[in-house]
């Protein structure tokens, strides 16, 4: 444990062959580490590993690894369908493989200079618009980068929101729908459901006042939550329910 936690001014990790096991919290918080270089007899690597390693922006496994794989230095399993983990330091653009599967989006927690996930057009299950993942269909909104900056443009066949892929959006700023879209609708960058009557979520990003639509009766839960540049909020006489953590954690209301 904590096997390099005098080492701050580590910024290239090579591990040696006869290393088969990285133990739990071994590789933490060594925030100049740049690259790590996985060698082929490592079989198991605990999951409490890499926390706290902002700088790092590649690993690299050996191609005769028997357990796990890189592409583009994100780490996979074997056969590259489960993401296993995204250093914290990986800037821009993500381009995930044909053949991944299972992605655990809270990995990329920390990954606040990620501004777009593309994804190869082969791929059985996943799907990318303009930096942004979707099932392979489009129809589900699956995850927003953390650093995505572009105005999120909503298609017309989206139906289906994972609220927590835009939670993660902290530099998100305003939505726009298209009009021909069934299930929702956006108003001065604010998602709401189709007939405006429920506002569904507030970009996090979103600064100044926020004006709440005129017909709007309920906030659904966690919508306005983590908008820090929100400084004050207008609500119409309509509404009448706000879910819980509707209005939290935003910091800049007065």
């Amino acid at each position: 444990r904590a096997a390099f936690s005098s080492c701050s001014s580590l910024t290239e990790l090579v591990l040696p062959s006869s290393v088969t096991t990285i133990d739990e919290d071994a590789i933490n918080y060594l925030r100049g580490l740049t690259t790590i270089h996985i060698p082929e007899n490592v079989v198991s690597i605990h999951e409490r590993n890499f926390y706290g390693c902002s700088s790092l922006t590649a690993i690299t496994v050996a191609a005769n690894n028997p357990s796990y794989s890189s592409v583009n230095g994100v780490m996979y399993d074997k056969a590259a369908e489960t993401l296993i983990y995204c250093p914290d330091g990986y800037a821009d653009t993500l381009i995930l493989p044909a053949s991944v599967k299972t992605i655990d989006f809270g990995m990329f927690n920390s990954c606040t200079l990620l501004k777009r996930i593309e994804i190869h057009q082969d791929n059985a299950d996943y799907s990318s618009i303009d930096g942004v993942l979707y099932d392979k269909g489009g129809k589900h909104l699956v995850y927003c980068p953390r650093g995505y900056e572009d105005v999120l443009n909503l298609p017309a066949k989206v139906d289906y929101i994972d609220t927590y892929g835009l939670i993660a959006a902290v530099k998100l700023k305003s939505i726009n729908v298209d009009p021909q879209n069934a299930a929702f609708s956006s108003y001065n960058g604010v998602l709401y459901n189709k007939s405006g009557t429920e506002l569904v979520f507030c970009p996090r990003g979103f600064t100044g006042v926020l004006q709440v639509a005129d017909n709007t009766v309920s906030v659904a839960a966690n919508a306005i939550e983590d908008c820090h540049g929100i400084t004050a909020v207008y609500f119409p006489q309509s509404i009448n329910s706000i879910g819980k953590l509707g209005v939290s954690y935003s910091n800049g209301l007065s």
